[in-house]
């Protein structure tokens, strides 16, 4: 979909970016840094790093152990930044206000974009875009092609290249396996046991073109995003969404990323799973098939048989999938959907850099704590030991809500439902829970 083609050069430079480089920061930080903050304050590039990046490079003087550094720390900030968007996006959702939820919900994707890349050592900046090597050294990602000349792209502009480029590479189908293992088994090798031929790197491309797609939208088309970010949307009167399926797609993403104090989120890893079974050309497999070729024993081959073959598709994977226009209804659930599948990735992804390095819940209170307290998710004074508990609260307050909607002689409209629900609905708008949960189990 993008303008912009990545030449040669810049296809190489993404191919030698370093993501061992990113997890050797991590895992090199100090001890006196890990429980206090997630840069160091003397960083060179902690602060106006665009600009002092450029100054830099232009004077040949770019630090490059600080400038990594930078990058590093950017993946999970972005993340958490991404996490923060779409919860905005879900108030406003909850609001009425879909014009609103699509101007948030893009830029949860865009920044969960950018945590992806500086994951895999590149940083998204202004127009010059750091990549870092296999020995720690930094380069400007060479110019791109956009129809008519070479020139540096801006970060919109950027982005979904690098992202669709990365995402064919082996290296994406190599984080998949590693971030998503069902039952301790990598998605390439259920597909190996049971006689999938489908390359999970594949896989990957296709999943990732489908989450990211806003991003290339709103790059070839100017005029879509002024009309989301800057046109006033009353003018539009787009389609008005009902409250109650409002309250369905909420409640549905909440329950797609249930937490676990094993695996983050099992309830997406299942799901994925199977659209990977299913992409692979793979019948879903009974029980014994299970034992027979995956090595589950009859207990655990019969949980997995069960969950596969009555799984049905959470309303966010459907609405991920579909791509409406600005005047429809369920746009911007859909661009919400797909930002929190890409979030979804993006996180684990951080969260696999932070495991590698030993860098878990206690090491991450600095900024989880914190974080839960100034959204008003505990008391300052109260904070819990584990913010997986939190889950509670938010499946109490859905069933509560389910019941109440069901109790209803009509559908509720957005008054009735402020009006009675409005503690209910606050939390589940603060979607950096999720967030925090990814990173800090």
């Amino acid at each position: 979909m993008s303008g912009i083609k990545l030449q040669q050069n810049a296809k190489k430079a993404l191919r030698d970016a370093s993501r061992s480089r990113i997890g050797d920061w991590f895992g090199a930080l100090p001890n006196q840094i890990r429980g206090v903050r997630w840069l160091q304050s003397t960083n060179r590039y902690r602060v106006h790093c665009t600009q002092r990046y450029g100054t830099d490079l232009n004077a040949h003087t770019v630090n490059d152990p600080q400038l990594v550094g930078y990058i590093a720390a950017s993946a999970p900030t972005h993340a958490i930044d991404g996490w923060s968007y779409l919860g905005r996006a879900v108030e406003s959702v909850l609001r009425g206000d879909s014009g609103s939820a699509i101007h948030f919900g893009y830029y949860a994707e865009l920044r969960a974009a950018m945590s992806l890349m500086a994951c895999e050592a590149l940083g998204i900046f202004n127009n010059r875009h750091p990549v870092v090597d296999s020995k720690g050294h930094t380069q400007p990602l060479p110019k791109v092609y956009n129809g008519s000349k070479l020139i540096y792209a801006g970060t919109h502009k950027i982005v979904w290249p690098c992202v669709i480029h990365w995402a064919g590479l082996r290296k994406a189908g190599v984080l998949i396996d590693e971030i998503i293992r069902p039952s301790g088994i990598a998605i390439s090798e259920w597909i190996k046991n049971l006689n999938g031929n489908v390359p999970v790197r594949a896989i990957a491309q296709v999943w990732l073109k489908a989450w990211g797609v806003d991003l290339a939208i709103y790059d070839d088309d100017h005029n879509f995003r002024n009309e989301v970010s800057y046109r006033p949307s009353e003018l539009k009167r787009p389609a008005r969404l009902p409250a109650d399926d409002a309250v369905e797609f909420v409640q549905s993403l909440w329950e797609l990323f249930e937490p676990s104090p094993d695996r983050a989120f099992p309830a997406i890893e299942l799901h994925l799973l199977g659209r990977a079974l299913l992409a692979a050309g793979i019948a879903l497999p009974d029980t014994a098939t299970l034992q027979a070729r995956c090595g589950l024993q009859q207990a655990e081959a019969d949980v997995w048989a069960e969950l596969l073959t009555a799984r049905v598709d959470p309303l966010i994977l459907a609405e991920a999938e579909e791509v409406s226009g600005l005047q429809e209804p369920r746009c911007h659930l859909q661009v919400i959907a797909r930002a929190s599948l890409l979030l979804y990735f993006s996180t684990m992804s951080c969260r696999q850099h932070l495991r590698q390095s030993a860098i878990g819940r206690p090491e991450l209170r600095h900024w989880w704590a914190e974080t839960g307290a100034a959204r008003g998710l505990w008391p300052s004074d109260n904070i819990p030991d584990n913010p997986v508990d939190i889950w509670a609260d938010v499946r109490d307050r859905i069933t509560d809500l389910r019941a109440w909607r069901a109790a209803l002689p009509a559908a509720p409209g957005f008054h009735a439902l402020r009006s009675t629900q409005s503690q209910t609905l606050d939390l589940l708008g603060i979607c950096e829970l999720i967030g925090i949960w990814g990173l800090a189990s």
